[in-house]
Formats: C-alpha cells, structure tokens, sequence
C-alpha cells in the first residue's frame, strides 16, 4: 500500500482480506494474494514476485487501515518467500529509481495527490 493508493481509495479501508486458501501455495508474480476494499475502490494487491505465500496480516482484520497509517511498519498485507528471486528481482525498482518510475506513472494515469 502506498500513500498515493491510500488517498484514491478515499483515505479509510474497509477491509483487507488476504487469500487464505493460498497460504503455504505458490503465486505467480502479478497474481493476487490479496483484496483492499474501500467505498470507493476494491481490487487485487498482487505479488511482486513468484513465491510461496507464507502468511497474511491478521491485524489487519480488526483494523484494516493499518494498511495506509504503516504500510511499511505494521500494515504490511503479506508475506512472501520468494521462488525465483534472482530472476525476478531486476524488475523490482526501489529508492529513487522506484519514485521516478511510480511518478511517471502517476502522470501516465494522470493521477494528482494535491
């Protein structure tokens, strides 16, 4: 969850409710290993990357707008251990890289936080 999706789905969650049949499952990158709903927006949190779906956050259950206030922290949606990390991992982008990839985008969908 970033601050920018936390914004779009109208800044409180309703619910976020990870895919518990596929715990201890393999996803695909890109697959959904969970589901944010909002009033205005429910959709898939996909995964970053081909792995086993180790567990979700049960805290988000009882308070799932965790997910915007630490998504970084306590708010985290899910865990992953990776199966193809090292083919997968030159796609990832973080750092400054990772912001001007997401602000161009941003732009591309023309999305504005101001």
């Amino acid at each position: 969850m970033t601050a920018v999706a936390g914004k779009l789905s109208g800044g409180k969650l309703a619910a976020v409710t990870v895919k518990t049949k596929a715990i201890g499952q393999e996803v695909a990158q890109g697959k959904s290993v969970a589901t944010i709903e909002s009033s205005k927006f429910v959709g898939p949190v996909p995964a970053p990357v081909t792995g086993v779906l180790v567990r979700g956050n049960d805290k988000l259950a009882s308070d799932p707008n965790m997910a915007i206030s630490d998504p970084y922290g306590e708010g985290w949606i899910a865990e992953i251990k990776p199966s193809n990390w090292d083919g997968e991992k030159s796609g990832l982008v973080t750092g400054a890289e990772g912001l001007a990839v997401y602000q161009k985008k941003l732009e591309a969908d023309n999305i504005s936080c101001a």
